[in-house]
């Protein structure tokens, strides 16, 4: 009984070992959750695209308003007061400076999609990184047990 019993130790370490080895990597890394931050920046995408539109309406207005100006310094024989080419050159002032703020904005929540994605880029690259880790460490558990049933057998053709 004592003799069939040293017999087997090997084979029983080998697949305590082996069982060790196959439940250790069981457990795959959990990707990180991107969805909050790829909400807000759908939000911010949708105020950039707003402060977009309004700046190109100013910038419609500014046109027309060229125009205007235009054509009444070209138009020579009629008498235009300096208060209406002044009037009409505020308006350009202020849509000028109403664009440049709009713009300005669009700009700002340009720069904090971008810091948004690269939140996300790192994010990624993190899981990238945590699931090669993973891959390796199951190839590698999976040829130690290929070694190790390999051992068995050719244990178990010498004896």
């Amino acid at each position: 009984m004592i003799k069939q019993i040293k017999y087997y130790i090997p084979y029983i370490i080998i697949l305590v070992l082996a069982l060790c080895l196959w439940l250790k990597g069981c457990d795959k890394p959990k990707p990180i959750n991107s969805d909050p931050v790829k909400t807000n920046i759908k939000k911010l995408e949708a105020k950039k695209s707003t402060n977009q539109i309004a700046a190109n309406k100013s910038d419609s207005i500014v046109t027309k308003v060229i125009i205007r100006w235009r054509t009444k310094i070209k138009d020579s024989t009629v008498y235009v007061p300096c208060e209406e080419l002044i009037l009409i050159c505020d308006t350009i002032i202020k849509e000028d400076s109403l664009q440049i703020s709009q713009l300005r904005q669009v700009i700002t929540l340009s720069d904090s999609i971008i810091n948004e994605q690269k939140v996300i880029i790192y994010n990624d690259s993190i899981d990238k990184v945590c699931l090669t880790k993973w891959g390796k460490k199951q190839r590698r558990q999976k040829n130690l047990a290929l070694l190790g049933l390999g051992v068995l057998c050719v244990l178990s053709v010498v004896k």
